[in-house]
């Protein structure tokens, strides 16, 4: 059965290496609450998860859904 899990805090550096261990561990469904900031939620989101990354395995988000 499929799991889901409420991350808050998931622009901030801990909040996107939860996520990013998320992703690479299992395949349940991840809802991020994030506030809009300059460049809105999506982006905001986005610009984080790649910048929690390390330079050695960057990781695509096209495949993140927004709602």
């Amino acid at each position: 059965m499929k799991e889901a899990h409420l991350v808050t805090g998931a622009t901030g550096f801990i909040g996107g290496a939860l996520v990013l261990e998320l992703l690479r561990r299992t395949d349940d469904d991840i809802v991020a609450m994030v506030r809009p900031g300059d460049t809105g939620a999506v982006e905001r989101f986005r610009q984080s998860i790649h910048h929690a990354a390390s330079p050695c395995c960057r990781t695509s988000c096209a495949g993140i859904r927004t709602c």
